[in-house]
């Protein structure tokens, strides 16, 4: 995956949250904290078909 965005549901209409230029093994990436109903991946630009296995989102405390 060369370049993707992750959006969140917002009062009813998905939202763009964070954006990144590619993806490995157990990518983590960090945003900043906003109340959604749902995530979801959008995937943008690839090289070979890109195969999810999983997808998760935590939330972190500032202290980690």
């Amino acid at each position: 995956i060369r370049q993707f965005t992750i959006e969140g549901k917002v009062d009813g209409k998905w939202k763009e949250i964070a954006r990144g230029s590619s993806i490995g093994q157990k990518r983590i990436l960090q945003f900043d904290e906003v109340e959604v109903e749902s995530v979801r991946l959008i995937i943008k630009k690839f090289e070979r078909k890109p195969r999810v296995k999983s997808f998760s989102a935590y939330i972190m405390s500032e202290n980690q």
